[in-house]
């Protein structure tokens, strides 16, 4: 975590936090049998075009920086498309996990011997 600019990942976990599912998902709730007295519903649906910039500046001489953003994704009460990410000055493509406990997306990124700031941008839209 040490390697991690405050500024830039408490960004990215802000915005992201916002899209990401309740850690007990509605369906996870029907599936064990849970009667839940509020079930969300889509109604009056907007679409919201997404672009979101996360910039991390790694500490002096940092032989390899790790970056994992949240993904949102859809429930009952949203419809989350998938979207793309585009990394600046080094051009990688980030290993997408679940993790198994909540079943949340991350996306990864290592950028080996990073020179200066990093720019992840994550497109789509929601």
């Amino acid at each position: 975590m040490k390697l991690l600019h405050a500024t830039g990942i408490i960004a990215a976990l802000a915005f992201f936090a916002m899209c990401l599912p309740n850690p007990c998902s509605a369906q996870d709730a029907l599936a064990d049998g849970v009667q839940s007295e509020y079930q969300p519903t889509r109604s009056n649906p907007v679409v919201y075009d997404v672009d979101f910039y996360a910039i991390v500046t790694p500490p002096y001489k940092c032989k390899s920086l790790k970056v994992w953003l949240p993904i949102p994704q859809s429930d009952f009460g949203q419809e989350v498309t998938e979207g793309t990410f585009e990394t600046f000055p080094a051009a990688l493509i980030p290993q997408v996990s679940t993790e198994k406990t909540f079943g949340n997306k991350f996306a990864f990124f290592e950028f080996p011997n990073p020179q200066g700031a990093q720019i992840i941008r994550a497109k789509g839209d929601s």
